[in-house]
């Protein structure tokens, strides 16, 4: 028996909130401030308060926040980031551009993210970071991966996107750090966060 897959209607969702993308989009070009400025501040804010979260700051990719979230916790040469085999190319550049090692682990069959049995064989005393990826709109397995008993203190990140993980809202994963999140229109089939270990 065949299951029908529905593609994202972008046309739909765009006309529905019309006339608000619109008055954004004239803003910018009246301001002649395509890169930062005004519009940028107001998503920050508001990004941040929908997440509930202190902080939100815009960068140029989802491949930049993955950097950029490691090397703010420290994560650089001579670390290991253990993250999945399928995620996105984008999810690797980030770690080796932070001079660390990725280390890629495999997901489970059948929500195909990371599959906490297979952290503790990649575990290593240089690992530094733990990048689990939600795909396809499943979420990670957290619980396990929060709980990894492991000879650092590994703390959780925030989960954004005002959604519901696991019956744990994101504002409840206020003992985190950092979570990169990516609004590019196609990518919303790919999420990653970073798990940091603080040694």
């Amino acid at each position: 028996m065949a299951t029908e897959i529905f593609p994202i209607d972008l046309k739909a969702q765009y006309l529905s909130i019309q006339p608000e993308i619109d008055a954004a989009i004239a803003r910018v070009f009246a301001s002649g401030q395509f890169i930062l400025g005004a519009e940028v501040e107001a998503f920050e804010r508001e990004f941040a308060e929908y997440c509930g979260v202190d902080h939100a700051v815009g960068v140029d990719s989802g491949t930049s926040a993955i950097q950029l979230s490691l090397l703010a916790c420290g994560v650089g040469a001579g670390n290991e980031v253990i993250t999945v085999s399928n995620t996105a190319v984008a999810t690797v550049a980030a770690i080796e551009l932070t001079g660390a090692k990725p280390v890629l682990v495999d997901v489970h069959p059948q929500t195909l993210t990371l599959d906490p049995s297979t952290l503790e064989a990649a575990l290593t005393t240089h690992t530094r970071a733990i990048v689990p990826v939600h795909l396809y709109g499943c979420p990670a397995d957290l619980n396990p991966i929060f709980d990894f008993p492991a000879p650092m203190d590994f703390s959780s990140s925030k989960i954004a996107h005002r959604r519901t993980v696991q019956n744990i809202t994101a504002s409840q994963w206020a003992d985190g750090d950092i979570s990169p999140r990516s609004v590019f229109i196609p990518q919303k089939i790919w999420e990653p966060m970073v798990t940091v270990a603080l040694s």
